[in-house]
């Protein structure tokens, strides 16, 4: 009743000739043009009398959203923004979970959605492949080298080299992004072909019959034109990703 004489109601379709038609129940007395007439309808109670809206309710005016969302299962704003090129996504998330937390009311929490979500998503992964790589690597420098012992040896160096790498990463300000996740898997690898070099060559040397120490030391002079031959290839091949200039990806 409400909605015919506020809006009209859709009651039924026509069919006529092949074509439909709609019926809309539309009241044509005391239009609603104003909020303050809602309280002049007429309701018929049960005893047959008719009073008006306002005996038993009351009418306030409040903001209210057009559409009501919902994020698993529970009442939601969605939120979007966009980036600037030198803002990263992971950066703009805990920015915007800094500054809402305080203000949320109790109860309610910031869900990531779309790229935000997939951005955490990766982020797990991530650590997950990591750790993988580094069990991979070690079960097969244990093979290569035929002893567990040599193969601890080569990988006692990666530790170092990720240090350094996030101490890089601190000191340039670049946010730890899937590209530099992958960037520190690929690490792993070539630290562990250095250290392949310098353990192969020495244990050639202490079948030759020299000392522990001698053959440390022997390896690590003679393999360090082909250790540093690797890196400067490495570093001088990651320059143009450096150099490159543009609208970055969210995801970085």
């Amino acid at each position: 009743t409400f909605q015919a004489m506020l809006d009209g109601n859709d009651v039924v379709d026509v069919y006529i000739a092949d074509r439909s038609y709609g019926v809309k129940l539309v009241s044509t007395t005391n239009p609603i043009n104003d909020p303050t007439d809602l309280e002049n309808i007429f309701l018929k109670t049960a005893d047959g009398r008719f009073v008006p809206m306002s005996t038993i309710a009351t009418l306030a005016e409040r903001a209210v959203p057009p559409s009501l969302t919902r994020e698993q299962q529970q009442p939601s704003v969605a939120i979007t923004s966009n980036l600037s090129g030198d803002f990263a996504l992971g950066q703009a998330l805990t920015r915007a979970e800094a500054i809402a937390t305080p203000l949320l009311p109790p109860g309610s929490r910031i869900v990531p959605l779309a790229e935000a979500a997939t951005l955490g998503e990766t982020n797990s992964a991530m650590i997950t492949i990591f750790g993988f790589s580094l069990v991979i690597i070690l079960l097969v420098l244990a093979a290569q080298f035929e002893s567990f012992v040599s193969a601890v040896i080569i990988m006692a160096t990666v530790p170092l080299g990720l240090a350094c790498a996030i101490f890089a990463l601190l000191l340039s300000g670049t946010s730890l992004n899937a590209y530099s996740q992958i960037g520190l898997v690929l690490l792993v690898g070539v630290m562990a072909k250095n250290g392949i070099l310098i353990v192969e060559f020495a244990n050639q040397l202490r079948d030759r019959g020299l000392g522990v120490r001698e053959a440390i030391e022997q390896a690590s002079t003679i393999r360090l034109r082909p250790v540093m031959m690797t890196m400067i290839c490495t570093v001088l091949g990651g320059v143009p990703l450096v150099l490159a200039s543009g609208t970055p990806p969210s995801t970085v």
